[in-house]
């Protein structure tokens, strides 16, 4: 392969590698053995992996990536901070994808919030028959894990275009760069730990713990008419009055614990449905959680939510 008059006997150099079949594949084989191409299936993944080709050439310009890549001696450098690294990557590129395939929502990011390999109409079948949704026991992202901390699970893929979405519905989607502006250049100067608090910071928050409790209240009122759009997810993105991604996000809920006691990471939230409607924190709980008491009353009423208690 030749790139610029250079001749490469590799793959060692940027490029997509798009499998014909399996999830994202172009054929597809039916129950009856019929297969069926269309490249447009791959499109939303190609925009996912193209955005991360994109970020890893911008990375060159680091001196302390470079050094990473170069020497040995520059590894632990970087090393220390990859976690900061692949979160910011797979943010953008989750925003990359619903900006240009908002249909991500119903094919991926919603079903799989739940369960791994469910499909939209999984979803809403189950929320034909029952209100609600137990946390899955796999996911510990519902169960009190660093919600802004990368594992590589298909939960961790369902946070980050949520967060995408809550970004880019409040800053446009210019907020993206300017996240990224504020991680690469002053986050020294501003103190920032985690480039999710770069996104915090791009979208006017100055409170972490606001920004937090705001985008965990988006799972459940994720529409305009609830708290007035406060809390809203949903957007117009050209599909008309809601179009397949607010289809989706229509059907977003906070899935609840059983019992009432969670081990919660610095980072990470919960949901108790508590009995008799009062929820009494374990004596073990540590000092610093912020709770937050929400009401959901009959189909006829408007949902509220209860600011931050002590």
């Amino acid at each position: 392969m030749t790139i610029g008059g250079v001749e490469y006997e590799s793959n060692a150099c940027p490029i997509i590698h798009i499998d014909t079949y399996g999830v994202a594949g172009i054929v597809r084989v039916d129950a009856r053995g019929e297969q069926t191409q269309d490249v447009s299936r791959c499109f939303p993944v190609v925009a996912h992996e193209f955005q991360h080709l994109v970020y890893e050439s911008k990375m060159h310009d680091d001196p302390v990536y470079r050094a990473y890549r170069e020497s040995e001696a520059g590894k632990a450098a970087f090393v220390s901070t990859i976690d900061n690294h692949v979160w910011m990557t797979e943010f953008l590129s989750a925003a990359a994808g619903i900006l240009c395939y908002p249909r991500m929502f119903l094919d991926d990011y919603v079903p799989f919030w739940y369960v791994w390999g469910a499909g939209f109409q999984d979803v809403r079948n189950h929320f034909s028959r029952h209100p609600e949704v137990l946390a899955n026991g796999d996911t510990l992202a519902q169960r009190g894990r660093d919600i802004f901390r990368w594992k590589g699970q298909k939960a961790d893929y369902s946070l980050a275009a949520f967060l995408a979405q809550f970004a880019c519905v409040r800053g446009g989607e210019g907020v993206f760069s300017k996240a990224v502006s504020l991680w690469n250049q002053q986050r020294v100067e501003l103190g920032l730990k985690k480039p999710v608090e770069a996104v915090a910071r791009a979208l006017g928050y100055s409170d972490f713990s606001r920004f937090h409790r705001d985008f965990v209240l988006s799972f459940l009122f994720n529409d305009m008419e609830s708290e007035g759009g406060r809390y809203r997810l949903s957007e117009n993105h050209g599909e008309g009055a809601r179009g397949p991604a607010g289809e989706a996000l229509s059907m977003l809920r906070p899935p609840l614990m059983n019992g009432n006691e969670a081990k919660i990471e610095p980072g990470g939230y919960t949901v108790f449905k508590p009995v008799g409607r009062v929820y009494f924190p374990p004596v073990t709980a540590m000092d610093g959680l912020q709770y937050v008491g929400v009401s959901i009353p009959r189909p006829e009423e408007m949902p509220t939510a209860e600011g931050p208690t002590p």
